[in-house]
């Protein structure tokens, strides 16, 4: 956080985020409404000045998201950027100082450190505000639909937040299969190892002594490039795996919306029949509490991973 700057910009970010939380329960919202409105039909006199007031609430809302979302990325983008200039200035600084026996070993080849250089480094966003905010957005999402629909009608919040977890992992799943990008398909605490890393420090040395290849004679060459096939045949075989993975989570993230709708309207004519309740507030607390839900999900979903 020390060359995480300037510092005003990553509190800034912080309330961009609170902001940005309100979008999905307010479309709910607004959503509801108007689709009320439209059931009232032409015919009723105040069709035309209720039309108007709930399209307008859906313009500001647009434009509103609009400046949130891009305040949001200019405030990470400036501050993510500083960040990682600075860190590369000073490891590039640091390697330009080390004795030429540190790069003997292979871990430390030319094209290993070209990639910390140019991608890893890039993997500190994850560690700064970013991510702090992206949690806060997530929470402030889910306890505004909470909070909403629980006003309008409590007991079909109820049954809304105990199926919520489906629906805000689906949306996590929907928005972020990202599993071809990790070794085990999962997300680690600690450091991911690139599953190339080896065959790319064996195809640097390769390239930077060729001459000194070509005079091990045929036969050598053929054994390092059996060698360099079998390195690459361990990856395939994961990311392969990965995307069977990948397909059953897309596949669920679509599925559990249409069952979550299906139970929780089910659930909610059942409560209108048994306890009289209003049709308006129901529904309502449906709608506002499920794209709060998706809202949520949504945000987790672009949190950066820490390396």
């Amino acid at each position: 956080m020390r060359y995480y700057h300037p510092k005003s910009f990553a509190f800034l970010s912080l309330i961009v985020c609170m902001g940005s939380s309100m979008a999905f329960p307010l479309f709910g919202w607004i959503f509801s409404e108007l689709l009320f409105v439209i059931m009232m039909g032409a015919d009723d006199p105040d069709f035309d000045q209720e039309r108007n007031k709930w399209i307008s609430y859906f313009l500001y809302l647009a434009l509103s998201m609009g400046f949130f979302a891009f305040a949001q990325k200019i405030l990470f983008f400036i501050t993510g950027e500083n960040l990682t200039f600075d860190i590369r200035m000073k490891l590039f600084g640091s390697l330009v100082h080390k004795q030429v026996s540190w790069f003997d070993r292979k871990e430390r080849a030319p094209g290993i450190l070209s990639n910390i250089l140019s991608q890893d480094i890039t993997a500190l966003n994850g560690l700064t505000s970013e991510t702090v905010a992206t949690i806060l957005e997530s929470l402030l999402a889910l306890v505004t639909g909470v909070a909403v629909s629980a006003f309008l009608e409590w007991r079909m919040a109820i049954v809304c937040f105990l199926a919520t977890p489906f629906v805000l992992l689906g949306g996590i799943l929907m928005a972020r299969l990202d599993w071809n990008k990790r070794p085990g398909g999962k997300a680690t605490k600690v450091k991911v190892v690139d599953p190339y890393e080896a065959s790319n420090a064996l195809l640097s040395d390769l390239i930077l002594n060729y001459r000194t290849v070509i005079s091990f004679g045929q036969e050598n060459i053929d054994k390092i490039m059996d060698h360099y096939e079998s390195m690459l045949s361990g990856p395939a075989k994961r990311k392969v795996r990965n995307a069977h993975l990948a397909g059953i989570a897309f596949g669920y993230s679509l599925c559990i919306r249409f069952i979550y709708i299906g139970v929780i309207f089910y659930a909610g004519a059942e409560m209108i029949k048994t306890y009289d309740l209003n049709e308006k507030d129901v529904f309502q607390s449906i709608v506002i509490l499920f794209m709060a839900a998706i809202g949520a999900g949504f945000a987790v979903s672009q949190m950066p991973s820490a390396k």
